[in-house]
């Protein structure tokens, strides 16, 4: 069997490698997925986030605005938290999920209505991440019309007013 070349090339290395792998390859190997409920390392704001992002680029924006929520309700005085809760917005509006996104930029608004996106870099505004609440507020209030909301477009449209009246 080994002798002849066709089927040489069908030798099952897959299986002797994982037979004669070193007990630390083994541990690699059957180690406990990420994400999964009975997996307990210290997750921080930038491993959330970063693993956000990377959601984000392959188009699972579903379970990046998971792991953005969590980022948001476990760690919301990290200054990452606000950036995630701007492209918890922007991942719904992608997704088509209108009401959600309008109430996600009303909340980045409501929360953080000093963040004007002034020290965010030309790379990230370019990317679309510089949260800006004036530009949240904008976006919430054409999502409100659009679904035919008045009544809250109407009240986030006193709300802008009142708060950037003479902000430029």
């Amino acid at each position: 069997w080994l002798s002849n070349p066709r089927m040489a090339r069908r030798r099952p290395w897959g299986l002797l490698a994982i037979i004669s792998a070193s007990p630390a390859a083994w541990a690699v190997a059957h180690a406990t997925p990420p994400g999964s409920a009975s997996e307990s390392p210290v997750e921080t704001a930038e491993s959330l986030w970063t693993e956000s992002l990377r959601r984000e680029s392959v188009g699972q924006r579903g379970r990046a605005i998971e792991l953005q929520e969590r980022l948001v309700r476990t760690m919301s005085i990290h200054p990452l938290a606000k950036i995630a809760l701007y492209r918890i917005g922007a991942n719904y509006q992608a997704l088509a999920l209108y009401e959600q996104a309008a109430d996600s930029f009303e909340r980045f608004a409501t929360l953080y209505p000093a963040e004007l996106g002034r020290e965010c870099s030309a790379d990230v505004r370019r990317a679309q991440a510089c949260p800006d609440a004036r530009d949240a507020l904008d976006i919430a209030i054409s999502l409100r019309l659009a679904l035919g909301d008045d009544d809250r477009a109407s009240a986030d449209l006193r709300l802008f007013q009142r708060t950037y009246r003479f902000q430029r």
